[in-house]
């Protein structure tokens, strides 16, 4: 192996190493600052509480979508619908709501007992109707508060008006839909809102033995309406039957001569109801264009001219053109337009309260952002179709376009329902599993996780990504380096220091003046070798042997020169170069020492001599340094001058500083009391003082 194939996989071990760790430390740090998983069980009220609006009252609720962001938007829109409702009901069909008989909203999940129709219930020993909202519908937008929960309030108005008395079930099936005004939204709803398109009066207002299909009910009340006599016949007419009344008595109160002369200006009501619909042929060429498109068919190209020019004509209903968008929408997209296709699904998605099929046109958007490229988008919608839907056939399509094989899925087991899952934790979850299997066949998979709009699954993904695929993650880590959040951009910038060695310097240098604290230490982090490296070339060297565990090998340190005899000339005391050890305390006692006088130095011969070129240095003499000799001046001789005779005259020397004295130690004291041989005992004699040089330091004088 070559020294550079070894490098290389070194790194690529290193590589893997702090990827790892990186994926650990990440996960842990998502469980830590993640709450746990609320309860679907629980009856703690935590996404709503009960409050009072108006006579109504909402219950609290605590059930399977109480976490949802989506609910709080629709329970506000749900606020905002029953006082209206109520209003309608006692204005339009004197259903009054008596204080503490109103009605009770409460939220179901599905499967509930009662999350059907509307009920009377004793809620705290009182007769109220209940009114159940299904929460999934209501999240997903297939329950909306003013086509759908207004007739239930409106039902509960009737229900609780009538009291003990016996409600007609055409009248209660029907009522609700006149007073709430939304028999158009359920007659269009009926009939392009299901899989197939509805054309016939039968198909679209069937009559039952009892008469409570609610499209036939409300065309009933309505011919009431337009043929009675009198101000507020409706109201009338269902106080009459409330009352115990029968209905053709109640019908004659009203001036309808019979339930025969109702039923026939009801089919004409349902007549032109359904003529309105057909105008211009848009319903039977919205059934050919959908059955086109749903078998895949070339020829649904073909209704793209028509329903274009219905569209641009302005005369259809606002349900109608909104569902013309989404069909010209798909028929676009079929095409392989897809800026064309997404600017119609936009428009047709900006007007919820006319879109029949919200459910079709989330999967449309889907499919959009994926034919788009848009993986982490589509991926994105996808999740949160199954999430919604869990019975619906795409969720094998949701996982076809996050990338999941059937051979992942089996490899993998569970992990298939974490990637489609809207708990961001779960799809961290499947990135850290997906990753520790080291199979470069699931890089698509996290490629599309690196994606996702929550921040920890993203880092949880780059780090597994590179645990997956080495340094093939490269160019994920630099698109990483840029992302929103400052940890993600941390974290990929570290591993991609190590991938690409020159690009990850690169791009530290750019984000040294990153405006999180966090990025800029990181790279100030990923920088500091290179830089000292710069500052001191043989660093590198050091940092690569601390690397492999050992210590370089440091120099022997010299020892210190030995210091050489100094050579006395004769006659001169020169103090010892190793202080010597202070005496022992000695129990005799000793006098203090007496200062020998001095005496002048004796005169000594001089001799005019030429000084060497190189005298040797002054040795220091009682700790002090001697001055050099000057030049031009004789040298005196070593040789010691005999006594004086007489008295000698003084010489005059240069001043010069003495030597500060050597400090004897201290005797100790005596002692308080001595025996007699100790005070007969001699004293001990005296230590004569040290021989000092004459003042040219060449020779001593004798005391």
């Amino acid at each position: 192996m070559t020294s550079q194939s070894r490098t290389a996989l070194q790194r690529h071990v290193a590589f893997g190493l702090v990827a790892a760790f990186a994926l650990c430390t990440a996960c842990k740090s998502t469980n830590e600052s993640r709450p746990t998983e609320p309860d679907p069980n629980s009856t703690a009220s935590k996404g709503v509480t009960a409050r009072d609006v108006g006579t109504a009252r909402i219950e609290p609720y605590a059930g399977r979508w109480e976490s949802d962001p989506r609910l709080a938007t629709q329970l506000s829109a749900l606020e905002a619908v029953i006082p209206q409702a109520l209003a309608a009901a006692e204005e339009k069909a004197g259903l009054l709501a008596l204080p503490g008989r109103g009605p009770v909203i409460r939220l179901v999940d599905a499967g509930t007992p009662g999350e059907g129709a509307v009920r009377l219930r004793l809620v705290d020993g009182v007769r109220r109707p209940v009114v159940p909202v299904p929460a999934r519908r209501l999240v997903t937008g297939l329950f909306t508060p003013s086509a759908h929960f207004a007739p239930r309030l409106a039902e509960g108005a009737l229900l609780s008006s009538a009291g003990e008395q016996p409600v007609p079930d055409w009248l209660r099936a029907g009522l609700p839909v006149v007073i709430s005004g939304t028999l158009e939204h359920r007659l269009h709803e009926r009939a392009l809102a299901g899989d197939a398109v509805l054309l016939t009066e039968a198909e679209l207002f069937p009559e039952t033995p009892s008469g409570d299909d609610p499209l036939w009910a409300a065309t009933r009340l309505n011919a009431l309406q337009r043929t009675g006599r009198g101000e507020r016949r409706l109201a009338r007419f269902v106080t009459l039957l409330l009352a115990g009344t029968p209905e053709e008595a109640a019908l004659r109160e009203v001036g309808i001569h019979g339930a025969e002369f109702l039923d026939a200006a009801a089919d004409t009501d349902r007549a032109r109801a359904l003529e309105t619909m057909r105008a211009g042929g848009p319903l039977r060429v919205i059934s050919i264009a959908r059955e086109a498109l749903r078998n895949e068919d070339a020829a649904a190209a073909a209704t793209a001219s028509t329903l274009r020019a219905e569209l641009e004509s302005g005369t259809l209903s606002p349900y109608l053109a909104t569902e013309v968008r989404v069909v010209l929408a798909e028929l676009a997209l079929l095409a392989g337009d897809t800026d064309e296709s997404r600017r119609l699904l936009v428009a047709a998605q900006a007007d919820p309260d006319h879109l029949l099929r919200p459910v079709h046109a989330e999967l449309l958007a889907a499919r959009l952002a994926a034919a788009s490229g848009e993986r982490a988008t589509a991926a994105s919608l996808y999740r949160r179709h199954a999430a919604d839907h869990p019975d619906s056939p795409a969720v094998n399509e949701a996982l076809n376009a996050i990338g999941v094989s059937p051979e992942i899925a089996a490899r993998v087991p569970g992990v298939a329902a974490d990637l489609v899952s809207t708990d961001p934790r779960r799809r961290g979850r499947a990135a850290t599993r997906l990753g520790e299997t080291g199979d470069p066949e699931v890089a698509p998979v996290l490629r599309v996780l690196a994606g996702d709009e929550t921040a920890d699954v993203r880092r949880l993904a780059l780090a597994a990504l590179a645990l997956a695929v080495g340094e093939a993650a490269t160019p994920d880590l630099e698109r990483g380096t840029r992302d929103t959040d400052a940890e993600v951009r941390a974290a990929a910038l570290r591993m991609l220091s190590l991938a690409a060695a020159d690009g990850g310097l690169s791009r530290a240098r750019e984000l040294e003046k990153d405006p999180s604290a966090l990025v800029r230490e990181t790279a100030a982090a990923v920088l500091a070798p290179s830089r000292a490296a710069k500052r001191a070339p043989g660093s590198a060297v050091k940092s690569a042997v601390k690397s492999l565990g050992t210590s370089p090998v440091t120099p022997t340190p010299k020892p210190a020169p030995a210091r050489t005899k100094t050579t006395v000339r004769p006659g001169i005391s020169t103090p010892s170069a190793a202080p010597s050890p202070k005496p022992a305390p000695s129990k005799i006692p000793v006098a203090p020492p007496v200062k020998p006088p001095v005496k002048p130095p004796a005169k000594s011969v001089v001799t005019p001599t030429v000084p060497p070129a190189a005298a040797p240095p002054s040795r220091p003499l009682g700790g002090a340094e001697l001055p050099p000799p000057v030049p031009g001046r004789a040298e005196r001789s070593p040789t010691p001058s005999p006594p004086p005779t007489k008295k000698p005259a003084p010489v005059k020397t240069p001043a010069r500083t003495k030597p500060p004295p050597k400090q004897q130690p201290k005797p100790p004291r005596p002692p308080a009391h001595r025996t007699d041989d100790e005070r007969r005992k001699p004293p001990p004699p005296r230590p004569k003082p040290p021989r000092k040089p004459d003042r040219d330091g060449d020779g001593g004088s004798s005391t």
